[in-house]
């Protein structure tokens, strides 16, 4: 039985070997959607086997649709050869893996992933559609990337060339934007007024801020500019100092930086620091992914936040809310990347000046310079006095390696800082080892004499394990500090943190002291949420020393554009609550900014505080402020704006004539909207619009946005890049002209059966050519049908190419069609360009 059941089996591959597939007259033939990459193809032809539900796919029509035109079908010998990218492949098909019909050689998809090589092919029966991944590069493919490397490079040519660029001017000085501050902070008390100032400068970007009173009238200003080397910044005036974390000095100085350091990061003990500058910033958010750790709001240029260890990602996210509207993102990375440059790059950090409170001198001069793609050395030579009056002078070497190895990414980085005058050297080292999701953390720091009698620590070392696991990081650590006549002091700590719970983030972190001498515990909750509203909660419970617990609550409430008139006027409304038991005292309070119109812009807050002693008092506070720019007060400006922004003005009109220019003629467009990065500025009765609040200095993409406009008019450019200066101005013109539609037919001059002409259809391409430009490139539709969208006036010649092997012709192959809307205030739809697919010579 077993060795008949054998013999009926070969017996049957016998069949089918020796007569093929001789139904296929009986499978029906359709029409899907076949995709593949970006390519796609609506009217594709196929044969469905419905008995056993198997799809055939012709293999020329296959081919060229994946525009593999260098093939060769034998519909005798069953021999398929084809190119791609020089390389040959040949395919011998056997009987009764294909048929022949029509002149096609059909095979199943499952003959088609065997022997051609397709990593996957999925048909989807209810849809009709055909998916195919072939495991070679198709030729759209390396286009792609050629065309992305090209446009890569050309951009980058483009940019050092500064090209294709609308640029602001820099001037020798511009009158500049001012703007007024009025600040009461109790209604009952005389309030204050401030002011800031910015403009351009000896063709720099000068920036003042002070108060109308004869000794504060200037109180913090500089000189910048930017990208004056490279990407690095000269600044001039009062600067923001960068000094290694063991040294306490006077932060602010006046004097002058070369870099272009915005943000700093740095450990100090178990928490990570976060500083840096945002001038005009009025929210701050911290991100770790996606998730929200913390947010503030900075009263003046500087930043920064505190935050525990157990980032999850290799960098930090700062969100930073401009006061104008502009949100921008800044990635801080951790020492996993920190300073780590390409092979052949530098970073350079020059600083000098003096401390605006105490006056003692500071300089700073570092350089970086990537030696490979994975070690990066360093040097620099710092004279720095802390606040103590103490004189420092170092010499730093700087060792940073990476191996980024796939399965054990290792980075090291190790600091010496050699104190010149007293001939002492000082060390800080840190190392990260990874290890799928395990994380180990290493970190040794010790300083000499004269270092310890200023910082008060000896040594600090700590070692940590950490570990992702579903959407939670959990890390063990101990840290031992050796200080300064106090002794020393172990701690070990467990921080835990989850995105379970997404969009609300939680963390926790446990300490306790290793010494019986404090005996200290500490718990460190927080609970944050991103989404409809901003909420952070913050608390700390502390023990030491077999008292009882100590504990405080810090909670923040935010919503930013809350709706107050629809599409008019909107406000932030923000919540506060801190308590700290110890002291049994609290406070909580309410602040509300809204902007009238393009009038004022006002902020109102009001707190209560506890006091020890039982009283409570009542804080309420009024900001006002309005900007103006001095060349022209009466303009209307967003009062959110900072002085250092700039200001892009223009008008938006119907190009009657098609020559770019608002000329005599030309109808100004009331409500178009213009789309700068996101904002949005709509343009009044006279078509003119003001977008102010541009973030400055840098490159800009300026467009019209289509749903304001006639859907027959559009601009004539798509996006405009502009490179912006410091308190700059620049007027762009927006020309919008009339679109028509061109339309013809390809006609069936072969006489084929029309199911054979549309695959012939889709191996033809047509172009609307102006001026030797390809303005347009479509293919027709299934029946023939053809037509060009968005035609701005002008002359054109409409060419066609078939890409087949056949050696087809069209009875035109070049059309010149004239779109003339002159008179005109909306398109028209220009049709008739005909040709004819044929065999003979052309006309």
């Amino acid at each position: 039985m077993k060795h008949s059941f054998y013999i009926i089996c070969i017996f049957f591959i016998f069949i089918l070997h020796c007569y093929g597939i001789d139904n296929y007259n009986n499978f029906q033939e359709s029409y899907v959607e076949i995709r593949c990459g970006k390519l796609k193809d609506g009217f594709f032809p196929i044969r469905y086997d419905e008995e056993n539900e198997e799809v055939y796919i012709g293999l020329k029509t296959l081919f060229y649709f994946l525009e593999l035109y260098d093939v060769d079908v034998d519909l005798e010998s069953l021999n398929i050869s084809y190119n791609v990218f020089g390389e040959n492949k040949k395919i011998k098909l056997k009987s009764h893996e294909s048929f022949i019909d029509d002149d096609e050689l059909y095979v199943s998809t499952k003959v088609l992933k065997d022997k051609f090589k397709f990593k996957n092919i999925n048909f989807d029966f209810s849809m009709l559609g055909l998916g195919i991944v072939p495991d070679f590069i198709l030729p759209y493919e390396e286009r792609e990337r050629s065309k992305i490397e090209r446009l890569r490079l050309e951009a980058k040519k483009e940019l050092e060339k500064k090209k294709d660029f609308i640029e602001m001017p820099k001037r020798f000085i511009t009158p500049g934007f001012i703007k007024l501050f009025y600040n009461s902070y109790d209604f009952n008390k005389k309030g204050d007024l401030s002011y800031e100032f910015g403009n351009q400068f000896l063709y720099g970007s000068l920036y003042l801020q002070g108060r109308f009173e004869r000794r504060n009238i200037v109180e913090y200003g500089n000189l910048t500019y930017n990208n004056i080397v490279a990407d690095n910044d000269l600044v001039l005036g009062n600067i923001y100092l960068d000094v290694p974390h063991f040294i306490n000095t006077d932060s602010n100085i006046l004097g002058f930086t070369f870099s272009n350091n915005r943000t700093y990061y740095f450990k100090e003990g178990s928490f990570t620091v976060i500083k840096g500058e945002a001038e005009g910033a009025e929210t701050i958010e911290l991100y770790s992914g996606s998730f929200l750790l913390d947010y503030i709001h900075p009263t003046g240029k500087n930043f920064e936040f505190k935050i525990s260890d157990g980032n999850m990602s290799d960098y930090y996210i700062l969100k930073i809310y401009y006061s104008n509207g502009v949100i921008e993102e800044r990635k801080v990375f951790s020492i996993n990347d920190l300073n780590i440059l390409e092979r052949g790059k530098n970073k350079v950090n020059i600083q000098f000046g003096k401390g605006t409170k105490n006056g003692y001198l500071q300089s700073n001069f570092n350089i970086l310079h990537g030696v490979t793609n994975n070690i990066t050395l360093g040097v620099g030579n710092r004279i720095l006095t802390s606040e103590k009056g103490r004189r420092y002078s170092f010499i730093e070497n700087d060792i940073l390696l990476n191996t980024r190895h796939k399965i054990f990414p290792t980075v090291i980085e190790l600091k010496n800082y050699h104190e010149i005058t007293h001939k002492e050297n000082n060390y800080n080292l840190n190392i990260i080892q990874k290890y799928k999701e395990w994380q180990l953390n290493l970190t040794y720091e010790t300083y000499s004499k004269y270092i310890f009698y200023e910082n008060g620590v000896k040594n600090y070392k700590s070692v940590s394990l950490g570990k992702n696991f579903k959407n939670n990081y959990l890390e063990v650590g101990v840290n031992k500090e050796t200080l300064y006549r106090l002794g020393i002091n172990k701690n070990i700590y467990t921080y835990w943190s989850t995105y379970k719970l997404a969009p609300i983030y939680f963390s926790l972190k446990l300490e306790k002291s290793l010494e019986n001498i404090s005996n200290r515990y500490a718990i460190y909750p927080t609970i944050s949420y991103y989404g409809y509203f901003s909420t952070v909660v913050e608390g700390k419970f502390v023990k030491e020393n077999n008292s009882r617990w100590t504990n405080s609550y810090n909670l923040k409430i935010r919503k930013r554009n809350v709706q107050l008139i629809k599409d008019k006027l909107y406000g932030d409304i923000g919540l506060f609550f801190k308590y700290y038991s110890d002291r049994h005292t609290y406070r909580y309070g309410v602040d509300f900014n809204i902007k009238l119109d393009d009038f004022i812009y006002a902020r109102v807050n009001s707190n209560v505080t506890k006091r020890e002693n039982g009283k409570s008092d009542t804080g309420n506070g009024i900001e006002i402020n309005k900007i103006f720019a001095l060349k022209k007060p009466s303009l209307k400006l967003d009062n959110n704006s900072s002085v250092t922004s700039s200001v892009i003005y223009g008008n938006i009109f119907l190009d009657k004539n098609s020559n770019g220019v608002y000329d005599e003629g030309d109808l100004p467009l009331e409500n178009g909207i213009v789309i700068i990065d996101g904002m949005k500025f709509k343009s009044d009765k006279q078509g003119r619009y003001i977008a102010s609040g541009i973030s400055s200095p840098r490159t800009i993409e300026l467009e019209i946005d289509r749903k304001s406009i006639d859907p027959m008019i559009k601009a004539t450019f798509k996006k405009l890049k502009i490179r912006t200066e410091s308190s700059g101005q620049l007027r762009v013109d927006i020309p919008l002209d009339i679109i028509s539609i061109v339309s013809g037919n390809i006609y069936n001059g072969l006489k084929l059966p029309e199911n054979k002409f549309s695959r012939k259809l889709a191996l033809i391409n047509i172009q609307l050519i102006k001026d030797n430009t390809i303005v347009s490139e479509i293919k027709p539709e299934f029946d023939g049908l053809y037509f060009f969208e968005d035609v701005f006036p002008g002359k054109y010649k409409i060419k066609f190419s078939y890409l087949g092997p056949e050696k087809y012709k069209f009875s035109t192959k070049e059309i010149d069609v004239n779109i003339d809307t002159s008179g005109k205030e909306s398109g028209d739809y220009f049709e008739g360009y005909d040709t004819e697919l044929i065999t003979g010579e052309v006309k």
